[in-house]
């Protein structure tokens, strides 16, 4: 099973083949000094492995950039991102990005930033799913980018009632829990819920409010609410704006319905937690989603 996870010093001697794979040529530190950046970078929480069982198949490794650097002062420079040719296309490196992105640094990092070769247009493209702008080009061309770290706001979504409902005054200085789920056809989804449901007041003794959501229709949300007597609003994402969003659209049996996932995010608008199912099935523990919430 793929996983993300925050590297540790055992895995320094995996990662290095690939940071070779990646660099080819244009490597220029020898290993001794190779094996001290990795180690401050692990420090910091800024070495993450995409791992397949127990084999390293990609990485994603970062900077801190102090006041006196020339383009990205205070900032989390994202500087290497790298996987495995046959796993390409699996959607690991945007699963690295996003958790990237997702780690707690130190407050006086205003922002991420990164360069790359302005050759690689399509990269300008890649990250700019992830909220990156382009700011401008270096001494030597390369094309410079940043990312804010700006709170989340959501569009007004269909609920079950069939009325627009308003998540940011909904969750109001509160946590909010979303849970996307599959379709009102899905056990696994209604299973899920379920629990959820017969475990709410866990969530709110944790100042924390939960919504559901899904591309079904709002009557389809209606049913799904009343047959399982849930007590969270349930929301009508047929147009996929908030699907989109957060990048959870897939196409399965040539309709677009969302992963199976759960987001976090604290009062202030800030994602704190993303697990997305690697299929149906895959759903975090309850006790998992509890501990993201303090």
């Amino acid at each position: 099973m793929l996983q993300i996870k925050k590297a540790t010093n055992i895995n320094i001697s995996e990662v290095k083949p690939l940071i070779l794979m990646l660099r080819r040529e244009d490597n220029e530190q020898t290993d001794e000094e190779l094996t001290l950046i990795l180690q401050k970078a692990i420090k910091n929480n800024l070495l993450l492995v995409a791992f397949d069982d127990e084999k390293v198949v990609g990485y994603i490794c970062g900077q801190f950039f102090d006041s006196t650097h020339n383009y990205f002062p205070n900032s989390i420079f994202l500087s290497e991102l790298f996987v495995l040719p046959e796993y390409l296309g699996k959607g690991i490196g945007k699963d690295l990005v996003r958790y990237f992105l997702l780690q707690k640094y130190p407050e006086n990092y205003k922002y991420f930033s990164l360069s790359h070769d302005p050759e690689e247009e399509h990269l300008t493209k890649y990250y700019k799913q992830f909220g990156f702008i382009e700011i401008g080009k270096s001494k030597s061309r390369n094309v410079l980018m940043k990312r804010v770290l700006a709170v989340a706001t959501f569009p007004k979504i269909t609920s079950s009632d069939n009325n627009l409902f308003d998540i940011n005054e909904f969750a109001k200085n509160k946590f909010l829990v979303m849970v996307f789920y599959r379709g009102i056809w899905c056990n696994s989804c209604k299973k899920q819920l379920k629990e959820i449901n017969d475990n709410l007041n866990l969530f709110e003794n944790k100042n924390a409010k939960m919504v559901a959501v899904s591309a079904d229709s709002a009557f389809k949300a209606s049913l799904l609410k009343t047959f399982l007597k849930l007590k969270f609003p349930v929301l009508s994402d047929q147009e996929l704006t908030l699907i989109k969003q957060f990048d959870l659209q897939i196409m399965e049996k040539g309709q677009w319905i969302a992963k199976p996932a759960v987001l976090i995010f604290d009062p202030s608008g800030n994602e704190i937690y993303r697990y997305v199912g690697q299929n149906h099935e895959d759903r975090p523990r309850m006790d998992e989603i509890l501990a993201k919430i303090s």
